[in-house]
């Protein structure tokens, strides 16, 4: 199955998916393996895709406080369903870190492409670390000796 994750949300969000390779639903015609985006801004050209994935499945939406609260005050998007749609502020932080220490200290074309490769490590490494979570504990299961088993705590 072929999972997915995209950068903002733009109107031509679906023209996008149907120019990629497909991503595959489990076994439900409502399922979505899109499982997040991550939105830069709460403009209109980076949000309204999001109404594209309304498929009644889970979906991780990650933006700035401020985003999140344009989401909250336009009701089109109460179609994202609190109760499926986790709406994460955290790794906005991080961003907004990074992008003042680089501000700041990236000051020459060399440092910057310093922070440029630093950051495309970080990306490898985080989607290794998801590559190896989604094989251990969605598909196909195949959860390490010695690791978080969710039915022995649950």
């Amino acid at each position: 199955m072929t999972v997915a994750g995209y950068c903002n949300a733009s109107p031509d969000l679906r023209q996008q998916i149907n120019s990629n390779p497909p991503p595959h639903p489990k076994d439900s015609h409502r399922h979505s393996p899109i499982f997040g985006v991550v939105l830069t801004n709460g403009d209109n050209d980076h949000v309204a895709g999001l109404l594209s994935l309304r498929e009644s499945s889970p979906l991780i939406v990650s933006t700035t406080t401020r985003a999140h609260a344009v989401l909250r005050e336009n009701s089109v998007f109460n179609v994202l369903n609190p109760n499926l749609v986790q709406r994460l502020e955290e790794a906005p932080k991080d961003v907004i870190v990074g992008l003042e220490y680089i501000k700041r200290e990236a000051r020459t074309p060399e440092q910057q492409q310093g922070v440029i490769e630093a950051l495309m490590f970080k990306t490898d490494l985080l989607w290794a670390q998801l590559d190896a979570l989604h094989l251990a504990y969605v598909e196909p299961g195949l959860i390490p000796p010695g690791a978080f088993v969710p039915e022995a705590n649950g």
